[in-house]
């Protein structure tokens, strides 16, 4: 069983003999019950601010995860739209492509022409030799006549090499757009890639981060659960507190008893203080009612005020226990004690020595520990000792 739930049949079983306590419990039960009581406020009000504190943290936690996975599917429909420009690219892509093949088709049908107008002048070169070209200048029977043929030579020359290098710049032309095709469809096909890799890990980012959030989310429910079950604890046992605080105040006297002003019930070295502490027994962190006056076993305790004796006996962990109530809601506990000196009911007066120091009850050690309490409900000793 868990904390929660160990704490819940407390408060179950207190509700089965609180009457009882309320009824049938002497003023030295009901002293020890609210003592009780009152460490049990502190430890849910302590328990109740971790976990307080563990959902503000998980609630970061969610907050923070959620944020993530938004910029992850930000990211994500980021590449989805990267990817399907890049798809559109391919597409107008592949258009040119065909575009291009057919100017390839186009200029190769050309470069075949060129080719055989080329290989006609080749051949006519071979037939009638280089020659022919010479015999056709000597033959001039003029010079208007040397002028003629001097250009007619010329031009069949220049056609020539207009012939190969219209052939060259085919070629030339064709292997650019080879070039400039095998380039861009490269690095085309690399940025998809690139985009394809990146969608899986954007996606799978998705999926983890989309399990962490959902994994938070009843981490986060939990911890909310266990607080509302902790604060209508905390609820219950303030009430069984103050009804219980109800039960002393009625066996406490209304009218003054005492002079109104505190002495010390015996002098030496405060060894634990009022608040929270680390039990010395229990080793687990409880809040201490009093304080603890390191003095030897057997020395005087004296009464801090006038009052009568509300308990004197045996109350538990407390041992030998004396408390005197000294009016107003104003009362005094004394433990641990190795004698008591009064009985209940007794009338005791400032400085009286009503038991001997001891170490009784749960105690490691002789000393005394006492406390003061405001209509039942304990204040440290120091706000009324001189």
């Amino acid at each position: 069983m868990n904390r929660l739930g160990k704490g819940l049949l407390f408060l179950f079983l207190w509700g089965l003999v609180f009457f009882l306590l309320l009824e049938g419990a002497g003023p030295a039960g009901a002293f020890e019950e609210l003592q009780e009581i009152t460490e049990r406020i502190e430890e849910t009000k302590d328990e109740l601010l971790r976990t307080q504190k563990e959902e503000q943290s998980v609630l970061n936690l969610l907050l923070r995860a959620q944020r993530e996975l938004a910029q992850i599917e930000s990211d994500l429909a980021g590449i989805e739209v990267n990817l399907r420009r890049t798809d559109a690219a391919i597409s107008r892509l592949q258009r040119q492509i065909v575009a291009l093949e057919k100017e390839i088709v186009e200029l190769e049908e050309e470069c075949q022409k060129r080719q055989q107008l080329l290989n006609a002048r080749l051949v006519a070169v071979y037939k009638y030799g280089a020659t022919d070209y010479l015999e056709l200048l000597f033959s001039a029977t003029s010079f208007a006549d040397l002028v003629g043929k001097f250009e007619t030579v010329s031009y069949f020359l220049r056609r020539d090499l207009n012939l190969l290098e219209g052939m060259l710049a085919a070629r030339e032309e064709l292997a650019r757009k080879e070039a400039e095709y095998t380039e861009r469809k490269e690095r085309l096909v690399a940025e998809r890639r690139n985009y394809s890799v990146l969608r899986e890990k954007a996606v799978t980012k998705q999926k983890e981060k989309a399990v962490l959030v959902e994994k938070t989310r009843v981490e986060l429910k939990r911890i909310q659960d266990n607080r509302q079950s902790l604060e209508a604890a905390l609820d219950e046992l303030e009430r069984i507190s103050k009804e219980l605080e109800e039960q002393i105040r009625k066996r406490q006297r209304a009218e003054g008893l005492g002079t109104g002003k505190i002495i010390w019930p015996a002098r030496g070295r405060i060894s634990s203080p009022f608040g929270w502490r680390t039990h010395p027994i229990l080793k687990s962190r409880r809040f201490h009612s009093g304080i603890d006056i390191a003095i030897p076993s057997g020395t005087p305790v004296q009464a801090a005020d006038s009052g009568v004796v509300l308990i004197s006996g045996w109350n538990g962990g407390y041992g030998l226990f004396v408390a005197i109530d000294h009016g107003k809601g104003i009362s005094t506990a004394y433990a641990h004690n190795s004698r008591l000196l009064v009985k209940e009911g007794d009338e005791v007066t400032k400085g009286q020595t009503i038991a001997l120091s001891g170490s009784t009850g749960w105690s490691t050690g002789p000393h005394l520990h006492f406390e003061v309490r405001e209509n039942g409900t304990p204040v440290n000793p120091l706000k009324y000792l001189p």
